[in-house]
């Protein structure tokens, strides 16, 4: 199940929020559009930063 993020892992997270998620997933939407890239290209950063948030507990808001 490597290729899965936990559906849980905001429970490892203190300064991350669900909103904070959302808002830089918005970004990235935009920048996918300005850029004229394929909607694969998002549901992969977006599998790579559920991922990542997976693996990395008590990120700081800073470094997100």
């Amino acid at each position: 199940m490597e290729y899965f993020a936990n559906p849980d892992y905001f429970d490892n997270q203190k300064d991350i929020t669900f909103m904070m998620r959302c808002i830089l997933l918005d970004w990235m939407m935009e920048v996918c559009m300005e850029l004229s890239m394929k909607r694969d290209t998002l549901y992969v950063a977006v599998n790579y930063v559920d991922r990542y948030l997976t693996m990395t507990s008590d990120l700081s808001k800073s470094k997100l």
